[in-house]
């Protein structure tokens, strides 16, 4: 009884508990958590904002520079084109032409060895070819010089000629083109069929150093007669700081680059210059966060789609982003204030509503470790509630009620178990006793009958000892000492019946014999070996008594080497369709003690030993003496 009563208590108390206090620290997460993750989604929402407004104003400052830069480059265009438009250019040119054709053809005849007797004619006309050629040249030169300082700011200006030979205009004496670089222009000019071609070379000073120029080129095609035929090549060099430098926005970087890759201009230092190179290209986004050299900046993009070249703005994050940055712990701030309040009051709503279901809990719990639970549920159930007019109150007063009315009601059942309990083994015991003073008696009549007088003082004076220790003895439970006592009492006499036939070894542990067993218990299982084994055999009866503890239990075992049982009353044994009677009340007797003082689940088992005969056995839940 008390043992389920406190296994239904502790987990009443457990599931209360955990449960609530599950839930409220459920609730109390979740709280944090949402308030986190709108917080979490607001800033974000606000970052993204600004960060499309910072795209849309740094974009429009680039488009703006961009349209600045390639209105400039459209200076320098129109200037070539109407350098080669010219009608000056293009009367030179074309004589310059008609000077080249006149000394091939020339050169031409004198190779051949033809006409050798108009030798003085020929080196005349190549004369003066020779002299339209530099005229020719000349002019061109002051022409270009002349469009190159009309031009806003050009550093130097080239022509070449249709055998692409070099000659120098204003401020090209400084420079030194390189070859390879200047078949590379040629070609891509060419290739423009009349159209401005754009490129970036590095040029090296007659002084060693080198510096980057953007060129613009434009081939010279023949007007007259529409012969469009090649007549050279105007080139213009114009330096990238003076074409950007007036478009330079403060605190921002400008990076220009080609459709090549090639870098046009760049207001980055060195080493973020290299470091920017590096990680350009790694995304096509409208705008990202680039860590150049340790320091993060806002970037952002535009593409050119006159002149392909790629223009990027480069800020400083932390300073267009500062705003963010205080918003940010501005709003961390008041974050970290909603959740203190918010653990504040959970705490004090968790405290308010946990800590009375701690109390019931406890007040569960003393009631399970108490060794007396009727008293323990009166005490709880008489305890002073403090008046709450929530469903905790309730709760409390529900509890104090209900262990009150349980206490009255498990004192009331617990009584009339007892009761009842008592009246059954006082009823078993007295359906005991006159069962075994009959079968005594009987064996009594038996030897007076043999006229074996001798044995009879024996057999009641053992009679008598067993009766004794029956009436004196109240207890339900007694000592395995003294069990065996009444044991040998019983055999004392049937021995004096059945004498050297009968045949008992004793075995029992030693550590045992305080050990508490149901009383008259061993007993009946050894009438029964010898009324259902000796009775019904010649030989010697050898019955084996076993007293031993196993897995925390007493095990008592009666077994004897008889004919055993037969196996269809074995198996409806097994079945529990019939119960094990023996002779008399002896069996049935001592099954139903078992189950009334142990529970449904003890009781007497029967069955047929491996080496022969009956086996006939019981446990006992263990107890000492004295405990």
């Amino acid at each position: 009884m008390k043992t389920i009563l406190n296994g239904k208590l502790s987990e009443f108390a457990r599931k209360i508990n955990q449960s609530i206090t599950r839930k409220i620290l459920c609730l109390i997460v979740m709280s944090i958590g949402a308030s986190f993750l709108v917080s979490l989604f607001v800033i974000k929402k606000i970052e993204n904002s600004y960060s499309n407004y910072v795209y849309e104003t740094k974009t429009d400052l680039l488009n703006s520079s961009m349209a600045g830069i390639e209105d400039k480059m459209l200076v320098y265009e129109n200037s070539t084109y109407q350098f080669i438009t010219s009608s000056r250019v293009q009367q030179f040119a074309s004589q310059l032409r008609e000077a080249y054709e006149t000394i091939d053809q020339v050169e031409e005849v004198m190779d051949r060895g033809e006409n050798l007797e108009d030798v003085p004619a020929i080196l005349a006309k190549e004369n003066r070819a020779v002299q339209m050629r530099t005229d020719s040249l000349v002019e061109i030169l002051k022409q270009l010089d002349m469009f190159l300082a009309s031009a806003h700011k050009t550093d130097a200006g080239y022509f070449v000629d249709q055998t692409n030979k070099l000659y120098k205009g204003y401020g090209a004496s400084k420079y030194v083109f390189p070859e390879e670089k200047l078949a590379q222009v040629l070609d891509g000019a060419a290739q423009k069929r009349g159209s401005a071609y754009y490129s970036v070379v590095e040029m090296q000073t007659v002084n060693g150093e080198h510096k980057k120029e953007i060129v613009i080129a434009r081939i010279v095609r023949e007007k007259k007669n529409l012969s469009m035929r090649y007549c050279g090549t105007v080139i213009y060099l114009v330096a990238p700081e003076e074409m950007a430098a007036s478009f330079l926005m403060e605190h921002d970087d400008l990076v220009i680059v080609d459709a090549d890759k090639n870098v046009i201009f760049s207001s980055l230092n060195e080493d973020k210059q290299a470091d920017f190179f590096g990680k350009m290209h790694q995304g096509g986004k409208k705008y990202e966060m680039m860590d150049l050299n340790g320091e993060k900046y806002f970037v952002t993009s535009l593409a050119s789609p006159k002149l392909g070249w790629q223009y990027y703005n480069i800020s400083d994050y932390y300073r267009l982003f500062a705003f963010i940055h205080n918003l940010d712990i501005l709003y961390s701030l008041v974050l970290l204030a909603i959740l203190v309040v918010i653990g504040i009051i959970a705490s004090h709503f968790s405290v308010s509503l946990v800590k009375p279901i701690v109390k019931l809990s406890s007040q569960i719990e003393s009631i399970k470790k108490n060794d007396d639970p009727v008293r323990a549920l009166s005490e709880e159930g008489r305890k002073k509630i403090k008046k709450r007019d929530d469903e905790i109150g309730r709760l409390e007063v529900e509890f104090a009620s209900m262990t009150r009315q349980l206490g009255e009601l498990i004192h009331e059942n617990y009584e009339q178990k007892i009761y009842l309990q008592n009246a059954q083994l006082s009823a078993l015991r007295s359906k005991l006793n006159p069962h075994f003073l009959y079968n005594t008696l009987d064996t009594i009549r038996w030897m007076a009958t043999e006229e074996k007088y001798r044995q009879i003082p024996g057999v009641v004076k053992a009679l008598g000892g067993i009766l004794r220790i029956s009436i004196n003895s109240n207890e339900p439970l007694i000592a395995v000492e003294q069990e065996l006592e009444y044991m040998r009492g019983y055999l004392m006499i049937q021995r004096a019946r059945f004498g050297e036939r009968l045949n008992v070894r004793i075995e029992a542990a030693e550590e045992l014999m305080e050990a508490k067993i149901p009383a008259f218990s061993v007993q009946p299982l050894v009438e029964n070996a010898v009324n259902y084994a000796l009775e019904q055999m010649e030989k010697t009866c050898r019955i084996q008594v076993v007293i031993r503890e196993e897995d925390g239990d007493i095990l008592c075992s009666v077994a004897d080497n008889g004919v055993g049982i037969d196996p269809q009353i074995l198996d409806k044994l097994k079945l529990g369709t019939i119960r094990a009677q023996g002779n008399g009340v002896g069996l049935t007797n001592l099954d139903e003690r078992l189950k009334s003082l142990y529970g449904p689940g003890y009781g007497i088992q029967v069955e047929n030993s491996p080496a022969g005969g009956a086996l006939i056995w019981f446990r006992v839940k263990k107890e000492m003496s004295g405990t």
